[in-house]
């Protein structure tokens, strides 16, 4: 990621805040000590390709966030809510963030809502000071019935053995893409239904994108990993339009070659 590109939209930045390279445990190490207020990062990096972390780095990056006595706050808005196959992807590594970030999903993404969790560190500051932090648009009945909806679709039993049948699904098909398409596909990796195929460059992927679309399947590049396509079918998905998916791709990936 060009860091420079994609942080000039928001200048000037707020000082103090370091970043370090998605999963490498040991810049996290060398940038957080004890006067580091929070760690926050997405859980599953969405702009940057749907990178999946090694193993141990969110229970290293928990660990030493105890050991300092530092926050560790998780944006959940895209890899939440069922879509690596577990209510939140912190799951897949066992841990528990200070605070957590939902959105979009929350609502279906039929009613413009987000949602900030925390746990007892957290509420028992509130407790002292609840007016800390006020919001201007708290307090929607209409948001909190749909956010409810959602919550009783999403821990229905099945959907989430459903979520990671289809994500399978999706990942054996991705995985005869490439291998059918290997001047153009160079790998993929995601949970659930949450998925990225490579390209081999940002041009290919673009085309490769533009054809798809015209097939019928929207997907879009990664924002700051632009040779990457970000594949998220609904998570009520079926396997048969598993199929239609791969084989729109497999026409896109095709006519792209051709070129």
């Amino acid at each position: 990621m060009d860091e420079e590109r994609d942080s000039r939209w928001f200048a000037p930045l707020v000082p103090g805040i370091s970043t370090v390279p998605f999963g490498d445990i040991a810049a996290v190490e060398r940038a957080v000590s004890d006067e580091t207020a929070a760690v926050c990062m997405e859980t599953v990096p969405a702009t940057a390709g749907y990178l999946v972390p090694p193993d141990d780095y969110w229970p290293n990056v928990r660990e030493i966030c105890d050991e300092r006595g530092v926050l560790l706050i998780l944006d959940e808005v895209q890899a939440g809510l069922g879509r690596t196959g577990r209510i939140w992807a912190c799951e897949h590594w066992g841990v528990a963030p200070d605070l957590l970030v939902a959105g979009k999903g929350l609502s279906g993404g039929v009613y413009p809502i987000a949602a900030c969790s925390f746990g007892d560190r957290v509420d028992a500051f509130f407790a002292r000071d609840p007016f800390f932090h006020p919001s201007s648009y708290s307090g929607s009945e209409l948001g909190a019935a749909v956010v409810e909806a959602v919550v009783d679709k999403v821990t229905e039993p099945g959907f989430l053995g459903h979520v990671e049948e289809m994500g399978a699904r999706l990942a054996a098909g991705f995985d005869r893409l490439c291998a059918a398409h290997p001047g153009l596909l160079v790998g993929h990796r995601g949970l659930g239904l949450m998925r990225a195929l490579d390209t081999v460059s940002s041009e290919d992927c673009y085309r490769f994108m533009l054809e798809a679309i015209d097939g019928g399947v929207l997907v879009v590049w990664a924002n700051n990993k632009q040779e990457t396509l970000l594949v998220m079918p609904p998570l009520v998905v079926e396997a048969d339009e598993i199929d239609e998916i791969l084989d729109v791709l497999d026409g896109a990936a095709t006519r792209v070659s051709a070129r």
